[in-house]
Order: structure tokens, then C-alpha cells, then sequence
């Protein structure tokens, strides 16, 4: 394969997001042993996935990602915090929000060109959905 047709973070975070979508969480953990065999580490993008997929099926091991999202050094912004949904209120949640100095309903905004993602990601970069341009309030 050359690099074209190789899988990157958004080719697993996209993986993710189907699974979650059909609610197959029991695949997450083969495809992020693959995607780090790869080379790559989960990024912001691939955490939103998880945790939206989390909160429709309303599986507790949110934290066991919560875990796995800070040793791949992603900063949890706004979009993690909304994709936990009920998750927010739930007591265990919360500690490990709060153990770590962070207020789950008032995580900052992803910084600017950021996008959804975050650290982690091969090479360091983030991926830029090109969301949120135009919105004013941010430095350039």
C-alpha cells in the first residue's frame, strides 16, 4: 500500500463512529489496538465519536475512554463534554472530571483551527473541520 491508500486517525475515527453508530461497542477496542499498531493515536475527533456512540447506548465505560482519551494526550473541550450527554450528571463522571481540575459543563472551546480534534494525532497536527470560522471572538 502507499500512503494513499493507508488508514490515518480519521480513517479509525470514521471506523468508530460506524460502530458506534450501530452500537457494536465491543469492536472499539480491536480497532484502537489496530490504529495504534499503525502508528497513530486517538485524537479529539475519535473521542467525540466514542463518547456520542457511549451516550446513546448508555454503556458506563465511559470512563475506561475518559482513562484512554488522557494518555493519548487529547485536551477534552466543549464537543467531548456535550457528546457524554447523560453521562454529565453521573456521580463517577463527574470525579473524574472534577479529580482532574475540570468543570465537565464548562470545558473550554477548542482552540481556534483546532477543530473537534486535539493532540494525539501522528505528526502532532489537528485536523481542521473548518468549523466555526466567521464566528468572531478568537485570535488569529
Amino acid at each position: 500500500q502507499d500512503d494513499r491508500t493507508k488508514p490515518n486517525v480519521t480513517t479509525y475515527s470514521s471506523v468508530l463512529k460506524a460502530l458506534s453508530g450501530a452500537g457494536m461497542f465491543d469492536s472499539f477496542d480491536p480497532i484502537l489496538v489496530k490504529m495504534s499498531a499503525s502508528g497513530f493515536s486517538p485524537n479529539g475527533f475519535t473521542f467525540t465519536a466514542i463518547f456520542t456512540g457511549l451516550r446513546r447506548a448508555g454503556v458506563v465505560d465511559v470512563l475506561k475512554f475518559l482513562d484512554l482519551s488522557e494518555s493519548s494526550n487529547v485536551e477534552l473541550n466543549f464537543y467531548h463534554g456535550t457528546s457524554l450527554g447523560k453521562w454529565r450528571g453521573d456521580p463517577k463522571v463527574r470525579s473524574w472530571f472534577s479529580n482532574r481540575n475540570l468543570d465537565i459543563n464548562n470545558l473550554p472551546q477548542p482552540s481556534r483551527g483546532g477543530g473537534r480534534g486535539g493532540r494525539g494525532s501522528r505528526g502532532g497536527g489537528r485536523h481542521n473541520t473548518g468549523r466555526g470560522r466567521g464566528r468572531g471572538g478568537g485570535r488569529g
